[in-house]
């Protein structure tokens, strides 16, 4: 598990001639914050679709939703459309100006239309909304028969038994219609930001459709018969992916045409899945041969606290009579990830563009414009983000900054301006998942091995340390890649010690015959936002290669330790009226919860308030210790 400062993301926008009918969508849920019904949520319906054809790009939508039994819990009729304008009295949709990207792209024709509704869940459960239409675009190559194959996109969300503020699906930053050249590689990143900072996973997934005919059930909706993947040999160079981590497809194209891409976002907290969105891609491949602009970025070390650390992107376009622009690109959800000044931790960027008979500017920010048509070469975009790496919780330190950056090619294809663009993400993170340092060894005085440690930096971040050790022949060294985890490597979980204040831990491994000695490796759980398990790589090795362990030592054979096991009281006695020094009861991570002294020849221990387990009590005599295992029942 590496710990980046930066992950790229980059893939290219779309420009569309489709057909008409449904192209792509996705549902989303936001918890409502504050309001009495506390299973209130706001829904959103995106659909993309062309809008020469009105019947598709409805006026309303209706949802329905159902439960894990699949029994219809309500049908959200009629949710309006909330963006463009709706005709008074009924009839076709006419749209405003709005357009996909249409400050980006005004030959574009794809239209983005949303759906906005709330509904209160009647109770805790998991849920599934759904959403059917009409009819894909026609020239998809890996659907059969797409005008007469239901459009579905659907969302499962899980409402807990008791409910938090903490309950939003994660917020799509990119649109799910794309185009690209064949022959060419195809990047696509998925777009989803979650705010709370839960894990997500992604994974290709076959696009569904439903059956008039049939009821919701286990069948229905369904997989589309006879889909195809784009990795086919006839669709591609090479085989289509997706990283579960990143959300990253990757594609060679080398047929022209449409394709359907489905594609689900998991959402996981502390290890359980609380949503699945499932979503529609589609791409059009065309025989095209503009490139897009390039990034050449520096990578640096992940910075440490309070280090203030630059990094340093520059854009150009290969082509070298396109123009370069530069933006952000959140389309209005959510916040620039570091970039934004009312966060913790936040960056800050310096922007510089770049000319023949200028050299490089500083300008006030983005969005900016370089470059023209008159045959110069196209000038540069420099961007410089500047972060003082702090201890804020790592839910804010992980929020990707999305760009995009777009030519300015005038080669038509029909109707269709042929230019290409790519989005990047900038994702800096440190000390998420720093390990801790300086591990040292040692015996305690019952017995056990003593691990203790330096805390990590942002400490308070910290739920628990975890403590792996080896078993090893003595004077052995363990094997070990640092770039693995403990487990990977082979090391067993010999325990934790809870709450961020804690560096001490004391082991008696199982299976220790005495003689061996011990490897240990330390790592730092940090707390629920922690990504992408929460656990470091382990820290260095200490090793034990002191004198044997045990938890029990018999160097005084007069004393004498009864009943055992027992639930009230334990009786310690000597032989021939020897006199006792001191008692101590320790719990099996080394915390004493008894010491007394003692003065004649037979003590008594209460066991009063002392729960169900294992312990040890030590005994101090005139000739020696003696340590036994106690069991105390309940």
């Amino acid at each position: 598990m590496k710990n980046n400062l930066l992950t790229l993301c980059i893939f290219l926008l779309p420009i569309f001639a489709w057909a008409t009918h449904n192209l792509g969508g996705s549902i989303t849920l936001q918890h409502v914050t504050g309001s009495n019904d506390p299973n209130r949520y706001v829904i959103t319906l995106e659909t993309y679709t062309d809008p020469a054809n009105a019947n598709v790009d409805r006026c309303a939508a209706t949802l329905v939703i159902y439960d894990e039994n699949f029994q219809i819990v309500a049908e959200l009729v009629d949710v309006p459309r909330s963006n463009g304008i709706v005709v008074s009295g009924g009839g076709s949709c006419i749209f405003d100006s709005t357009r996909l990207g249409q400050r980006l792209f005004p030959a574009a024709v794809i239209k983005r239309n949303l759906y906005v509704t709330e509904y209160v869940f009647p109770g805790a459960g998991n849920y599934t909304v759904l959403y059917k239409d009409v009819a894909f675009v026609p020239n998809l190559l890996n659907v059969p028969s797409p005008l007469e194959v239901n459009f579905v996109t659907k969302t499962r969300l899980t409402i807990p038994a008791a409910p938090s503020d903490e309950s939003d699906l994660p917020i799509f930053q990119n649109h799910p219609i794309e185009y690209t050249c064949f022959n060419q590689a195809w990047n696509f990143y998925g777009g989803a930001v979650d705010l709370e900072g839960d894990s997500l996973v992604y994974e290709l997934i076959t696009p569904q459709t439903f059956d008039e005919s049939l009821a919701i059930g286990t069948n229905n909706p369904s997989a589309i018969a006879g889909y195809t993947f784009p990795d086919d040999a006839v669709y591609m160079n090479g085989p289509l992916t997706i990283d579960r981590q990143t959300g990253m497809i990757d594609w060679i194209p080398n047929e022209e045409g449409g394709y359907l891409i489905g594609y689900a976002v998991v959402e996981y907290r502390e290890g359980v899945e609380i949503s699945r969105i499932e979503r529609i891609l589609t791409i059009e491949v065309r025989n095209c041969v503009n490139q897009a602009p390039v990034v050449k970025e520096n990578l640096i070390p992940a910075p440490l606290p309070n280090e203030i650390t630059t990094h340093i992107l520059t854009l150009f376009d290969p082509d070298p009579t396109d123009s370069l622009y530069v933006d952000y690109n959140n389309l209005n959800q959510g916040p620039n990830g570091l970039l934004n000044p009312t966060l913790p931790d936040s960056a800050w960027m310096e922007v510089e563009t770049w000319g023949f008979s200028t050299g490089w500017v500083s300008q006030p920010g983005l969005p900016v414009r370089v470059g023209n048509f008159s045959g110069e070469p196209s000038d540069s975009v420099r961007l410089m983000i500047r972060w003082r790496a702090g201890c804020a919780p790592p839910n804010i330190r992980q929020r990707p900054t999305a760009f995009v950056a777009h030519d300015n090619n005038l080669n038509f294809v029909g109707n269709v301006e042929t230019r290409r663009s790519f989005f990047f993400l900038l994702k800096m993170d440190t000390l998420g998942l720093e390990r801790p340092k300086n591990v040292l060894v040692g015996p305690t005085s019952f017995g056990k091995a003593k691990v203790n440690w330096d805390k990590v930096i942002c400490d308070t971040l910290v739920g628990r340390y975890n403590v792996y050790h080896q078993l090893l022949s003595p004077g052995a060294n363990l094997p070990y890649d640092s770039t693995l985890s403990p487990t990977d490597n082979g090391m067993i979980l010999s325990g934790h010690v809870t709450g961020w204040a804690n560096s001490e831990f004391t082991d008696l491994p199982p299976g220790y015959n005495g003689t061996q000695d011990i490897a240990y490796v330390v790592t730092a759980v940090y707390g629920l936002y922690a990504s992408p398990s929460g656990e470091s790589l382990g820290s260095h090795i200490a090793y034990y290669r002191g004198g044997p362990l045990s938890n029990e030592l018999d160097l005084d054979p007069n004393i004498y330790i009864f009943p055992n096991p027992s639930s009230d009281v334990i009786y310690i006695q000597t032989k021939e009226g020897e006199r006792l020094e001191r008692v101590m009861l320790w719990d099996l991570q080394g915390r004493r919860l008894l010491e007394r002294k003692a003065h004649t020849s037979r003590e008594q221990i209460s066991l009063k308030g002392i729960s169900e387990g294992m312990y040890m009590l030590e005994v101090k005599g005139q000739q020696g210790v003696v340590r036994r295992m106690i069991q105390v029942n309940p």
